[in-house]
């Protein structure tokens, strides 16, 4: 063999050696991986205790609350929100420009109601129509009964002009009432450390599963009316007619009216009837004759009287319903002369504020876990309210309205205040 052959032959060995080795250690380092591995694993699950912990007993859904467990505290969480609503109505319309002169406050369904004043003012249209055609009557036989005098055939008219019908028509104003890159592989003992960390965390999560069990709880007193009165001394200027009616005028300038009326009225009646016996007197001394002439004229008399007594008919109709009570024992006059000076205060400034509380509710559960039961009772309760309001002035133009929404949380039912 020569020297070059021998030379080749002797690196193809070592060569062969080399591989060897390298398989060797790779072998060895693919060993001692594993051991790690094995190691590592035994170690979490000694470290993590896997397998130690029993499993947590399987709870039940507790017992729906009481009937009437929480409406006190309920109660007293949707009050507390239905204080921070009337501020907040408050801010809102302390920014009204310009400002109103004024509140007045409706609540619920209440609304500006001036029903006996639109029906006064309909009767006392009643009696301005029938006056309307009982004076031009009066005026006519009191002309004639001028004449005749003229001619010698009656004595004296009754004295004094015939007061102008005023003019029939509504005085009250309508004021109805203002949105990467995928995760690298998980190496094995981090892997095996993971699984062991989740089962003993659904384990220990198991003493903390929770069931529930809720009811709505009545809330009692919450309502419009509270709102209004926890609002009204927030306004500056307010006035609350369900509370406290709104002070009369001594002398409602519509009382005085009627009181002109009827003393217009009166004082026509009376000179019609002093024209019908003018006449009476005249034709009783006359003979056929003279009572002829004087026909016209006591025509004249006699349809003064009936006209008249037309307008004294309206005008017992207007008075009687003014006093005549309601079934609550109160007169009409009594309302009317409020329902004017209410309405007086919204055509001089003021502004009618609604209120509206849509919904005042409150919930409460019950809680039942391994561990809540040792730290307190496990009862829960909320209370909260929705409240429309709307401000309109006296020709009902809406100058702002909204809607407020207010949730108190639950709350631990021992740690209600007041």
């Amino acid at each position: 063999m020569s020297d070059t052959t021998a030379d080749a032959a002797r690196a193809e060995a070592e060569r062969l050696a080399v591989q060897k080795a390298q398989r060797e250690a790779a072998t060895a380092a693919a060993k001692a991986e594993a051991d790690a591995i094995k190691a590592g694993t035994e170690l979490a699950r000694a470290r993590l205790g896997a397998g130690t912990i029993p499993a947590a007993p399987v709870l039940t859904a507790p017992a729906p609350p009481t009937s009437g467990v929480g409406a006190l505290e309920a109660s007293l969480l949707a009050a507390r929100e239905l204080d921070k609503v009337a501020e907040d109505i408050a801010k809102l319309l302390s920014a009204l420009k310009p400002a109103p002169k004024g509140f007045v406050i409706f609540t619920g369904t209440q609304r500006p109601n001036f029903a006996d004043l639109a029906l006064f003012d309909l009767r006392q249209g009643a009696v301005d129509a029938a006056r309307a055609r009982a004076v031009p009557v009066l005026q006519t036989a009191m002309d004639q009964a001028a004449r005749d005098h003229a001619a010698g055939l009656v004595g004296t008219p009754p004295a004094g002009p015939v007061t102008p019908a005023a003019p029939a028509g509504p005085r009250v104003s309508a004021a109805p009432v203002a949105g990467a890159a995928l995760a690298a592989p998980v190496p094995a003992v981090a892997a095996a450390s993971i699984g062991n960390a989740l089962d003993l965390a659904a384990k220990i999560t198991g003493y903390f599963q929770t069931e529930y069990a809720t009811a709505v709880t009545a809330v009692a007193g919450v309502d419009a009316d509270l709102l209004a009165v926890t609002l009204a001394g927030r306004l500056g200027k307010a006035w609350y007619p369900a509370r406290w009616p709104v002070k009369p005028r001594p002398d409602p300038a519509l009382l005085n009216d009627l009181w002109k009326l009827a003393g217009m009225v009166a004082a026509e009646r009376r000179q019609a009837d002093e024209l019908q016996a003018l006449y009476a007197q005249a034709t009783g001394a006359l003979d056929d004759t003279g009572r002829t002439a004087l026909r016209d004229g006591t025509t004249r008399a006699m349809e003064a009287v009936a006209a008249q007594a037309a307008v004294g008919q309206a005008l017992d109709a207007l008075v009687n319903g003014l006093i005549t009570p309601d079934t609550a024992g109160i007169p009409s006059i009594m309302r009317l002369a409020e329902q004017a000076q209410l309405q007086e205060l919204l055509q001089l400034g003021a502004c009618a504020l609604i209120l509206q509380v849509s919904s005042t509710a409150g919930t409460v559960y019950n809680k039942r876990s391994l561990l809540a039961s040792i730290f307190g009772m496990p009862t829960f309760v909320a209370g909260g309210a929705i409240v429309g309001f709307l401000v309109a002035d006296s020709e009902g133009v809406v100058r702002t309205s909204g809607q407020i929404r207010l949730h108190s949380c639950f709350k631990r039912l021992t740690e209600v205040r007041v």
